[in-house]
C-alpha cells in the first residue's frame, strides 16, 4: 500500500489552487493601516466604556435593576450577533460554499468575540445575584410571593438553581472560546502558506462543532432571556433569538464590508453580487423571525393559559404596546417590502441604510423581551415603564460600541480576507442568476 500526503486525504474541491495571484489579493488591498485601525479602537472602547459607566451610574441613582436590564439589552443584542455569525461559519464550511470566502475572515471575527460576550453575561448575571440579591433574574432571590416560591420548588428547581445555572454558563463561555479559535486559528495559519488540509480539518470541527455550537446557544438564551421569568416556558425562543440574531448578524457583516469598501480596501474582491447574497440572507432571515414570532404569539394566544399568557400580556399593554406594534413594522413588514426589490440589494448605500435599521430594532427587539421584567408585576400606578429611558440608551449604545472596537481591533489585527483560501476563485467570480 503507497503512503497517502495529507492533501491526497481531502476533498477534490479542496486541492483547488489558491487565487493568490489575482489582482484583487494585492497585499495594499486585502491589508488595513494599523494606525488608523488603533484610532477606531481607542475610540469606540472610549465611547462603550462611557456608555456602560453610565449605565452603572444609573443603578445607583435610579434603579440597579433597571441598569443590569439595560446592559444585557445591549449585551444579549451582541451576543446574538456573535453566536449567529459563530453557527454561520461552521454551516457554511459544512456546505462547501464558495461565494462566502471573500469574507468569511470578517464573519470569522465576527465569531470570535461569542465567548467575551459571554463572559460579560454571566458578570451581569453575578452582579444581580452578588449585589442585588437576585433582583432581575427574580427565581436567584427571596423577594417573590410565596407561590411563586412554591411553584418554582416544585416544577424547576432542579434546573433553575445557582450553582447549575453558573455552571452551565461556565461551560457555554469555554464551548464557544474553543470553536472560534479553533475555527479562527485554522483560517490564519493558512495565510502563511496553502495547506488544502487546513480547509478539511476546519469542515470536520464544523461538523462536530454546530451541532454542540446550536445546543449552548440555544440553552443559553432560555437561561440568560426566557430565564428572567421563570414562569414562562416556550420551545420556540432559541430559534427566534437565532432568526433575530441572524437578521442582525448578516447586517453587521455588511456594514464591515462597506466601511472596508469606502477604505478602498476588498476592491475587485466584495462586489454587487455578496451584496446581493447577503441582502438575500437578511430577507430570508427577517421572514424566518416574523414566522416564529407569530406562531409563538399565536400558539399561547390559542391556548390561553394564564402563567404563559402573562408574558405576552405584559408586553402587549401599557408602555410596551408601541415596541410590540413597531416589531412587527420594523421586523418584519418594512424590511419585506423594501429587501424585495432586488435592486435595493445591490445597492451598497441603500443595503447600508437597511443594516444600520436591522441593528437598531434588533436592539428594541432585546428591549423588548428583557426590559419590561424590570418592573413585572408592579400595579400600573407605581410602574414607570419607559421611565430613566437614559438608562436604556446608555447600556446599549455602550455594549455595541465596546463590540465594535473590538471588532476594529480583531480586523486591523491581519489580513482582511484568507488569501489562500482554496475557494477564493470560485468568491472572486461569483455571480447572480437570480
Amino acid at each position: 500500500m503507497t503512503h497517502m500526503s495529507a492533501s491526497e486525504h481531502v476533498a477534490p474541491e479542496c486541492r483547488i489552487p489558491p487565487a493568490t495571484g489575482h489582482p484583487a489579493l494585492a497585499a495594499g488591498n486585502v491589508t488595513i493601516d494599523a494606525a488608523s485601525a488603533r484610532s477606531a479602537v481607542r475610540l469606540l472602547l472610549g465611547v462603550g466604556a462611557v456608555g456602560v459607566g453610565l449605565a452603572i451610574a444609573g443603578g445607583f441613582v435610579a434603579n440597579g435593576k433597571h441598569a443590569l436590564a439595560a446592559l444585557l439589552v445591549g449585551n444579549m443584542a451582541v451576543l446574538s450577533i456573535c453566536a449567529v455569525a459563530m453557527i454561520l461559519t461552521m454551516a457554511f464550511h459544512l456546505v462547501n460554499a464558495g461565494w462566502w470566502a471573500g469574507f468569511r475572515r470578517q464573519i470569522e471575527n465576527i465569531a470570535t468575540l461569542t465567548p467575551v460576550f459571554g463572559a460579560t453575561t454571566v458578570a451581569i448575571a453575578a452582579a444581580d445575584y452578588y449585589v442585588l440579591g437576585g433582583s432581575l433574574w427574580g427565581w436567584m432571590g427571596t423577594q417573590y410571593a410565596a407561590t411563586d416560591l412554591a411553584y418554582l420548588l416544585e416544577k424547576k428547581s432542579a434546573y433553575l438553581n445557582v450553582p447549575f445555572f453558573f455552571g452551565r454558563a461556565a461551560v457555554y463561555v469555554v464551548v464557544w472560546a474553543i470553536l472560534t479559535q479553533v475555527l479562527f486559528r485554522l483560517s490564519r495559519k493558512a495565510d502563511a502558506a496553502p495547506d488544502p488540509s487546513l480547509t478539511a480539518r476546519a469542515r470536520f470541527t464544523s461538523a462536530w462543532g454546530i451541532l454542540v455550537g446550536a445546543l449552548t446557544v440555544a440553552f443559553a438564551s432560555y437561561d440568560w432571556i426566557m430565564g428572567l421569568d421563570f414562569r414562562f416556558f416556550s420551545t420556540m425562543f432559541p430559534v427566534r433569538f437565532f432568526a433575530a440574531g441572524a437578521f442582525a448578524g448578516v447586517a453587521v457583516l455588511v456594514l464591515v464590508l462597506v466601511l472596508l469598501r469606502r477604505r478602498g480596501r476588498l476592491e475587485g474582491v466584495i462586489g454587487a453580487e455578496h451584496y446581493h447574497d447577503l441582502g438575500k440572507l437578511m430577507f430570508a432571515f427577517t421572514v424566518f423571525w416574523a414566522y416564529i414570532a407569530y406562531f409563538e404569539y399565536f400558539l399561547y394566544w390559542y391556548g390561553n393559559i394564564p402563567e404563559e399568557t402573562a408574558y405576552f400580556t405584559e408586553r402587549a399593554t401599557g408602555a410596551w404596546k408601541p415596541f410590540f406594534y413597531a416589531l412587527c413594522f420594523g421586523h418584519f413588514a418594512a424590511p419585506f417590502l423594501i429587501l424585495i426589490f432586488r435592486g435595493v440589494k445591490r445597492n451598497p448605500r441603500l443595503l447600508t441604510l437597511v443594516a444600520l435599521w436591522a441593528v437598531f430594532i434588533h436592539v428594541i427587539d432585546m428591549v423588548f423581551l428583557i426590559r419590561p421584567m424590570v418592573y413585572a408585576g408592579v400595579p400600573a400606578a407605581q410602574n414607570p415603564g419607559l421611565g430613566a429611558l437614559w438608562i436604556d440608551i446608555a447600556g446599549a449604545v455602550g455594549m455595541l460600541a465596546l463590540f465594535g472596537g473590538l471588532l476594529a481591533r480583531r480586523i486591523g489585527s491581519g489580513p482582511l480576507v484568507g488569501v489562500n483560501d482554496p475557494r477564493m476563485t470560485e468568491a472572486l467570480e461569483h455571480k447572480n442568476y437570480v
